[in-house]
């Protein structure tokens, strides 16, 4: 089964409607409205540096050719190796979104409870290594001794799977040397580890 999620951009429509309030002159009455708008990133966003952007206007009521509207963005760089658990889920379930298993996980978060232990919602857990670039090293040395495959190194960095598989661009390069000190999320394959 695959498990599909929303790619960027995503695209966020709210209407704010406020009391009809006309003053004495026919204008309307100076209102603020306040609204919290949170993000939270999936598991496809690991990694990921984005802009996301905000425009705000108002329906201009009868004077249509009077009024504008102001867009403020923000950057937001989502952090490597960590997934925040929704209401409800567990070690087991979050493992099979990893494509790992439930020990992979606990050894990564050792103070948590059960593996089938539903958690609060936003719980943080750790679903990956941070692992920087030495001098010398290609993907193809790293996935060798981690005991790792390429279809799982782009599960856990999401800028890095937008790229094809065949042609990764200069970015993560398969056969050429890694720029020293690059880093990204690696889950080592206990069983499968060349160290």
């Amino acid at each position: 089964a695959r498990l599909v999620e929303p790619l960027l951009p995503t695209y966020l429509k709210m209407a704010v409607r406020v009391p009809n309030a006309v003053n004495s002159m026919g204008f309307s009455a100076g209102h603020v409205v306040e609204r919290r708008i949170e993000f939270h990133p999936s598991r496809l966003h690991s990694g990921l540096g984005m802009e996301l952007c905000f425009l705000a206007a108002d329906s201009r009521g009868h004077c249509k050719a009077v009024g504008s509207h102001t867009v403020r963005c923000v950057s937001v760089d989502v952090v490597r190796c960590r997934y925040a658990m929704q209401q409800g889920e567990s070690l087991r379930t979050v493992a099979g979104m990893f494509e790992t298993n439930w020990l992979q996980l606990y050894a990564l978060n050792p103070t948590m409870s059960l593996a089938d232990r539903p958690v609060g919602n936003w719980t943080l857990i750790e679903v990956g290594h941070p692992y920087t670039f030495a001098r010398g090293e290609t993907v193809h040395s790293v996935m060798t001794k981690f005991g790792t495959g390429l279809q799982h190194l782009m599960l856990l960095n999401a800028d890095l799977s937008r790229q094809t598989e065949s042609h990764w661009t200069e970015r993560l390069p398969v056969g050429a040397e890694m720029p020293q000190g690059y880093q990204i999320c690696i889950m080592p394959n206990s069983c499968g580890t060349n160290v």
